[in-house]
């Protein structure tokens, strides 16, 4: 995520940047009891960083910008 920030803004990302993309490319997933095991599970959903959306989030981010800046017009 860094690296491809990097190479499209010549900077790095805010840590709140990655933190923001690391959330939205998340999917939530639920510790249920559908697993075959003796474990008792709380039924909480945590969500699990898909590292592929991760990334296209901080595209879209970068997408974003461009156009509420107008870069891209110039």
């Amino acid at each position: 995520m860094q690296q491809f920030f990097k190479q499209n803004t010549g900077q790095l990302p805010s840590v709140d940047l990655i933190v923001e993309c690391l959330r939205r490319g998340s999917i939530e997933i639920t510790d249920g009891d559908d697993e075959n095991d003796n474990v008792p599970h709380g039924n909480k959903t945590y969500p699990r960083i898909d590292a592929l959306l991760a990334l296209e989030s901080v595209r879209r981010s970068l997408q974003l910008e461009l156009l509420t800046t107008q870069k891209a017009f110039r």
